[in-house]
């Protein structure tokens, strides 16, 4: 199995930027990339329970021997990711940031109309006028994403390398580092004929 700086089997969490870094890691080491929220939404954003959902998540893993990229922040997932990560990365901006960065996503997929997984889409009534929008949720688990950056080093295995990444410059720097190069993720649609 080849290798590469960060090892084979690397897991992402935090917010503000997760699913971004774990598609360029990715892209750069031609690994899978298996995404935690397009295994848990179904079409019409119907969820898997938690035990279909880990069943799917250890087959994608088992699939994947030769390494893999995971993103998410699913608890009761996360401990059968990091017994096999090499590396756990956390990206643990200050909230404010993760906030805002979040909030510009929201604005971009309502305003493209882009599909997510399985058809998906985040309208702007389900992102702005709805319980259930990641805006909220994100502000009912504050301290919980504020945390990320203690827990998990503490949940990781002896030998896993834990990588938390504290601000956008250090995020930045990560990038740089490992030639990574993200996506095109402006809000507005391309005016170019």
């Amino acid at each position: 199995m080849p290798t590469t700086p960060l090892g084979r089997r690397i897991a992402v969490f935090g917010g503000g930027g997760k699913t971004t870094l774990a598609k360029a890691i990715a892209r750069q080491f031609g690994m899978p990339h298996i995404e935690l929220d397009a295994i848990k939404h179904g079409p019409n954003w119907t969820e898997r329970s938690r035990d279909e959902m880990a069943a799917i998540v250890q087959r994608r893993l088992d699939e994947s021997a030769d390494g893999w990229v995971t993103d998410g922040n699913y608890s009761r997932i996360r401990p059968l990711i990091l017994a096999r990560a090499d590396t756990a990365i956390v990206i643990q901006l200050p909230f404010r940031q993760m906030y805002w960065r979040i909030f510009k996503r929201t604005i971009r997929r309502s305003w493209k109309h882009e599909t997510l997984w399985n058809g998906n889409r985040e309208s702007w009534r389900l992102s702005f006028a709805s319980r259930e929008t990641i805006l909220i949720e994100m502000l009912q688990k504050r301290e919980r994403y504020a945390g990320y950056g203690e827990t998990i080093p503490l949940e990781a295995p002896s030998g896993t390398t834990v990588i938390v990444l504290r601000s956008s410059a250090e995020l930045d720097n990560f990038y740089e580092t490992y030639c990574l190069e993200r996506e095109d993720r402006s809000i507005l649609p391309s005016s170019s004929p």
